[in-house]
């Protein structure tokens, strides 16, 4: 938040979550900043703050989903590429009304 505007400029969003292999990892999915904000270190200090504290939780790693060309901007900051992945998405207005499947959940039971 900038203190002289009380405007928020910036966040990220963080999440830990339990693996499949029963250890914690936290995940950071969204770092933004305010254009008007950009270049006086926000980001830095948010993603700082966010592996801080996934750290305090005794996270086993951090991911973070990064858009495509901001590679070296995270490498700057310690983190490297483990994976790409390619993700379909939809726009919200194209989605299905109805659900293509009809699904018997007593059948499933």
């Amino acid at each position: 938040m900038d203190k002289r505007t009380s405007r928020v400029i910036g966040y990220v969003d963080v999440e830990k979550r339990l693996g499949f292999d029963g250890k914690t990892y936290g995940y950071i999915y969204t770092l933004a900043v305010h254009p008007d904000a950009q270049g006086r270190g926000v980001d830095k200090v948010l993603l700082q703050h966010a592996v801080s504290e996934l750290s305090k939780l005794k996270v086993r790693a951090v991911y973070l989903e990064a858009v495509p060309g901001l590679e070296k901007y995270y490498a700057k900051q310690v983190f490297r590429i483990v994976r790409r992945q390619r993700v379909p998405i939809i726009n919200i207005t194209n989605l299905p009304t109805e659900t293509p499947l009809n699904i018997n959940y007593k059948s499933m039971t």
